[in-house]
């Protein structure tokens, strides 16, 4: 059934191009034989058009490579947060510290423990505005 709707789709595209460039070119021609020869044609075409599909190839020229280079971060950055039972016993540490790339995930993780921390137990330590 879908095969048929897009059979449907292909052909009343055909149609509408072909009725467009009737209205636009030939409308006013007084050559009746030819305005009913290529309407006669256009609907004979819209049938069997979208039988057949047209493949060809589309050569792009090749582009060079781009190399990317992560930098290394060796710097050490420590974070350290006020200590309160809340977050103690969230298991939250109240110090980060960042030595390298894999650090990104780490302040993740414990912000996603913050969070969690904050629905369940409404732990509002690291709370920005308060």
């Amino acid at each position: 059934m879908e095969a048929f709707g897009n059979y449907l789709l292909k052909s009343a595209v055909w149609l509408t191009g072909f009725t467009l460039v009737f209205l636009v070119f030939l409308r006013n021609e007084r050559y009746f034989r030819l305005n009913r020869a290529y309407l006669l044609s256009g609907i004979f075409a819209s049938v069997v058009f979208p039988f057949y599909t047209w493949h060809y190839a589309v050569m792009l020229p090749s582009l060079p490579a781009a190399e990317i280079s992560i930098p290394d971060v060796t710097e050490q950055l420590t974070i350290t947060a006020p200590a309160t039972a809340a977050a103690t016993s969230s298991g939250i540490p109240n110090t980060i510290v960042v030595r390298d790339s894999s650090g990104n995930i780490n302040a993740g993780l414990a912000a996603a423990k913050q969070i969690v921390g904050y629905i369940k137990n409404g732990d509002k330590t690291f709370q920005v505005n308060k």
